[in-house]
């Protein structure tokens, strides 16, 4: 019984946040739109990590004459919950909304906004926060929230 405690607990813990995850990204897609610029952290790396974990754990698996195979479900959601997570460092600006780690909105939901050199600011839950924006890729955002959002333009245009 506790064999099978051990082994249920953390897999179906790993395929909740498996799922939660792949929630949060589909809701993320819906709310920014098609991605105009984005600053990932770690992408590369968190491939390479993900596969050698993986790979380790198959070996592992393997070696110990399929003891450990029981736990390659649970080892396997949780690699990709670690590869599709958002970062917290993660910036990402689409042609209809914004998001910022785990947190998007659409521009509409914005309290407040400016584009200001190379980026672009606004205010969310209370605080400022700044998403990389390439003044040449500007122009369809700046439309997008004049569109939505014209009246909730930051005053402070420095």
């Amino acid at each position: 019984m506790e064999a099978m405690l051990f082994f249920f607990l953390p897999t179906t813990l790993a395929v909740i946040g498996l799922t939660l995850t792949i929630q949060s990204r589909l809701l993320e897609g819906a709310r920014v739109g098609e991605v105009i610029e984005s600053r990932i952290t770690g992408g590369p790396l968190r491939l390479v990590t993900s596969g050698l974990l993986l790979g380790g754990v198959v070996l592992a698996a393997t070696v110990q004459d399929g003891e450990l195979a029981m736990f390659l479900p649970m080892v396997v959601a949780s690699l990709l919950v670690n590869y599709l997570r958002p970062r917290e460092q993660d910036r990402v600006v689409g042609l209809s909304g914004v998001r910022v780690g785990w947190n998007s909105c659409r521009f509409s939901e914005l309290e407040e906004w400016r584009l200001t050199g190379d980026h672009l600011r606004f205010k969310l839950f209370g605080q400022w926060t700044a998403v990389p924006l390439a003044v040449d890729k500007q122009e369809p955002v700046r439309e997008q929230l004049m569109q939505v959002a014209a009246d909730r333009e930051s005053a402070f245009n420095q």
